[in-house]
Parts: structure tokens; sequence; C-alpha cells
């Protein structure tokens, strides 16, 4: 009986075992298909569903000259930095961490000024003369910096730096943003 049970057990298992190992996995076609790409929808006419008139709300044509420029910036925004500067170059007398190092040379960078304009025989140097001397003071972190003269050409302010550096033996000729007058 022992070995009648052994066959039994025995059985099942090639029996189970059979099933389950001839049960293989699923099978997948070798080649992919894709789904067919949709159709695009014809274009809608708008103009059938809507019935609001834009006509009211167009500008009106531009009567100005061609090729003037029309903005919404205030013009007081606009001449401060765009229309009223140009490159140019300034002789720089001081350069400085300390503030009040830098108001000190400013001081007496605008004493210097108006001997220098007094002066007849330097006139050449700096023919221009406004209401306000060139004497400009400027913060470029971390320096204070002291500059003079409005200059368009290096070679004006070369010369004047030539009169600027009995003074200020350290001066130096840079370039600068300056006013168009």
């Amino acid at each position: 009986m022992k070995n009648l049970s052994i066959l039994y057990v025995f059985g099942w298992y090639l029996l189970l075992s059979g099933l389950v190992g001839c049960s293989g996995p699923v099978s997948t076609p070798l080649v992919m298909t894709f789904p067919e790409k949709p159709q695009k929808p014809p274009p809608v006419n708008w103009a059938e569903h809507e019935d609001f008139d834009l006509s009211a709300y167009q500008e009106p044509p531009d009567s100005s000259q061609p090729g003037q420029i029309i903005h919404d910036v205030p013009e007081r925004l606009l001449s401060v930095h765009l229309q009223n500067e140009q490159s140019g170059f300034r002789i720089q007398i001081q350069s400085t961490l300390n503030k009040k190092e830098a108001d000190s040379a400013f001081e007496d960078a605008l004493r210097w000024w108006k001997i220098f304009e007094d002066d007849p025989s330097l006139r050449e140097l700096y023919p221009q003369k406004y209401a306000n001397p060139p004497v400009y003071q400027d913060f470029a972190s971390p320096y204070y910096r002291v500059r003079i003269g409005d200059f368009i050409h290096r070679e004006d302010a070369e010369r004047l730096l030539k009169e600027v550096r009995k003074s200020y033996d350290r001066a130096i000729v840079a370039p600068d943003k300056i006013p168009i007058r």
C-alpha cells in the first residue's frame, strides 16, 4: 500500500508539472501595429458663430510723420537716460571707498574749477561755459568717484589732463556718459 500511495502522489506530481510546464507565456505579435492617426477636424469659420464687431475698437490711422517712433513711455523718463546722454570722457581726479573723502575731493574740485574757469589763458582747453561747473561725483560700487569735464573726444580730455595733473597728480582720463548739449 505504501508503494501505491507513493505512485499516487508521484502521478499527481507528473500531471500537475505537465500542465504547468505546458502553459507557456502569452504570445505577442512580432510586428507592432500603431493606431491610425486621428483626423483633424475641419477649420471652424468663427464668423458664422461670432457677432462681435471689432471695428469700434480699432485705432485710428496714425497721422504722424513716417519713421517716427510712438510709444507709451513718459517723455520725462526718456529724456533722462536715453536721449540726453552719449559716450564720452571725463577726467577722474579721485576714486575712493570713503564717502567723506569723495565729498571733500568734490568740494575741492569745484573750487579748482572756478579758478580754472577764471583764467583766460586756459580758455582754449575747455571753451564751453555752463551755468553749473562740470564736476561730478558718482558711486559705482564700491567706489565713490569724482570726475570733471564733458568731452566727446579723448584727445580733448588729454589736453586738459596735463593742466589738471598740476593739482591732481593721479588724475586719469576715464570713459563716461556725458550729457548732449
